[in-house]
């Protein structure tokens, strides 16, 4: 049996049990006097079970099951019961750091924009950079292609 917990108190359990090739909760908690979703917690992950229903005496219950399919990567110990999405988060995970292999553009003096180009200032002159992995030019523009940071990008004066 788990905890159910709703606005931060113990109010109820749940239980879980084997029917066949399912596995059922159970889940019984105090009316909470309006209607709630709630959900399994493991882990950092939920499960949703559903919407308890009053009993008209001060308690609400729900029965839920689930196929093993449907409980996939869900933890077979579930540490409690509360609100849908009032669940903790995943831990993120870390990301290993790149070594630092060239510059990055900012590095150079270049600017970002979020659709990929980069924009600096060459003496009086705006130099806009626009990304060019698989661009083909021909002989008499091979000076406007040129390398920042780790992408290559074609770069005109405007």
């Amino acid at each position: 049996m788990w905890p159910v917990r709703i606005a931060g108190r113990e109010c109820g359990t749940v239980s879980a049990r084997r029917r066949g090739a399912y596995t059922e909760y159970a889940l019984e908690c105090a009316d909470p006097g309006r209607p709630l979703r709630m959900s399994l917690y493991a882990r950092g992950r939920e499960l949703y079970l559903g919407v308890p229903a009053p009993d008209g005496r001060g308690r609400a219950s729900l029965t839920r099951r689930f196929t093993r399919a449907e409980l996939g990567s869900f933890p077979a110990e579930p540490e409690y019961a509360a609100e849908a999405g009032a669940g903790p988060s995943p831990e993120p995970r870390p990301q290993p750091a790149k070594p630092p292999t060239e510059p990055e553009p900012a590095a150079e003096g270049w600017r970002s924009s979020s659709d990929g180009t980069l924009t600096r200032r060459e003496g009086g002159r705006l130099m806009v950079a626009l990304p060019a992995a698989d661009v083909r030019l021909p002989a008499w523009a091979a000076g406007i292609k040129r390398r920042i940071g780790a992408r290559e990008y074609v770069v005109f004066p405007r």
